[in-house]
């Protein structure tokens, strides 16, 4: 007989499993077209992004100008927080 049913049992405590949420991602898009100075504050933007990020997270940066030029995944892999 299930507990459920079992008069004595008073309380029946379930135990639900939940699906492990995936980190989160994040993708950095920079047009590299864009003038050297302004280049340099991007480069600081994302670098304080990143720094604040959750551990756990998967970072990508896509550059372009006038195509792709160049996608990075897990950019952690190369900057140290």
């Amino acid at each position: 007989m299930p507990p459920e049913l079992v008069p004595q049992f008073t309380t029946v405590e379930y135990k639900l499993s939940k699906p492990v949420a995936p980190p989160p991602v994040f993708l950095f898009v920079v047009d590299v077209s864009t003038p050297p100075e302004e280049l340099i504050h991007i480069k600081e933007s994302i670098l304080m992004a990143i720094s604040v990020l959750p551990e756990t997270s998967h970072v990508g940066l896509i550059t372009f100008a006038d195509h792709v030029c160049g996608v990075v995944e897990d950019c952690f892999l190369f900057l140290s927080k």
